[in-house]
């Protein structure tokens, strides 16, 4: 059985979600960019992989299916799945056939793989397989049975993909020994510069404020960005922070720590925001502040470059791939509430100068990262 076989149509590229694509941020927004700008051949089509569907389901028009047969890395779980694993990949067989999918790219990878690469090593699927590591999904292997599943995985796909060469690099360490170098690409994240433009705000916000977008989760790092802020509140007596990111456990805390330092009116907090509400944020923004303790090569970033937005931004790898001190924006020590507050004073306090640095990093960002780029990096691959 192939799952490129047949005539008529060109075949399918399927991109695999561990999760639905409820908000169009990370890793989600990653995907349903590379499918909103796929002009690579092959029809792209999504896929999230859900325990709970047995069989292929469509929900909201996206497929939902089990596309692994081990639940659990656990020997009950390889009980289960030498049990209920044969007709499962039956079905995911037959899923692939009748897609004519001739290459599966899963994102945020991890034993949803396990199916695709059984078929792969069986003959059964011969088309390419190619897995995209965006940081948070880079882990250490969890004993026997999990190190078999990831190196049979890994020893299967065609190409490995990362957004930058920083997170190669972790990703390198982290699997020392099981990842095959010679498969490991780098494939930048691209922005949409029609929809995320300086003209996107119409004009400056009646009272300035500072922006922050991501998760609301603790890698992100908002408490610190509210901390620093509340250290400014008394010089800037005029200005707000704003923070904008999907849904996520860290909120409730923030909130609470909003009320406990006074900021109620002075500091936002903005949930499940659509992306060109996004953009007009960004584009009437004074500063993007950007406090994250780890990053690959983070959307939110290239977006505001892409918005003309001056960005304040943590010194970690994956901010210094886009950000260069004093040339193209502002870097401070992460984790440090005195090094953010004092860049963003010092930011706030020049603002031809940062201008200057937010329009140098815009041309660099309109010219070199696009999601067209992105997919054709994506498309040679999936060749």
């Amino acid at each position: 059985m192939q799952s490129n076989s047949g005539s008529g149509s060109p075949g399918a590229i399927l991109f695999v979600l561990p999760w639905a694509p409820a908000h169009a941020g990370g890793v989600t927004g990653v995907v349903l960019n590379l499918m909103r700008h796929w002009d690579g051949g092959l029809r792209p089509r999504l896929l999230v992989s859900d325990w709970a569907c047995r069989r292929p389901a469509d929900i909201d028009g996206v497929t939902h299916f089990r596309a692994t047969p081990l639940g659990q890395a656990s020997p009950l779980g390889l009980a289960k799945a030498l049990l209920a694993g044969p007709p499962q990949l039956w079905r995911l067989a037959r899923l692939l056939q009748r897609s004519k999918v001739r290459a599966v790219n899963f994102h945020y990878p991890g034993g949803n793989v396990l199916g695709v690469a059984l078929l792969k090593r069986l003959g059964i699927y011969r088309g390419r397989l190619i897995l995209s590591y965006h940081g948070t999904d880079v882990r250490r292997l969890e004993g026997r049975l999990d190190g078999w599943v990831q190196r049979l995985c890994l020893a299967s796909a065609d190409a490995v993909v990362v957004c930058s060469p920083s997170l190669g690099e972790r990703l390198s360490r982290t699997l020392d020994g099981i990842l095959p170098a010679h498969r490991l690409v780098t494939i930048r994240n691209g922005v949409d510069a029609s929809l995320f433009t300086p003209q996107a705000g119409h004009g400056r916000a009646q009272q300035p404020y500072l922006l922050s977008v991501g998760s609301y989760m603790p890698v992100k790092a908002h408490e610190l960005t509210i901390r620093a802020f509340a250290r400014l509140a008394v010089q800037f007596p005029m200005l707000r922070l704003v923070i904008a990111g999907p849904q996520g456990p860290e909120l409730p805390a923030l909130q609470a720590l909003v009320e406990e330092l006074a900021l109620a009116g002075r500091v936002e907090l903005r949930v499940n925001l659509r992306p060109l509400e996004v953009a007009g944020l960004m584009a009437s923004a004074r500063l993007m502040v950007q406090s994250s303790r780890s990053e690959s090569f983070p959307l939110a970033l290239l977006e505001a470059a892409a918005a003309g937005t001056p960005i304040v931004a943590s010194r970690i790898p994956g901010h210094q791939e886009l950000v260069k001190e004093g040339r193209t924006g502002t870097l401070f020590e992460g984790g440090s509430v005195v090094a953010c507050a004092l860049a963003i004073s010092a930011a706030l306090g020049a603002p031809a100068r940062v201008q200057a640095m937010a329009r140098a990093l815009r041309q660099t960002v309109t010219r070199e990262l696009s999601w067209e780029a992105s997919v054709a990096g994506y498309a040679a691959l999936a060749d």
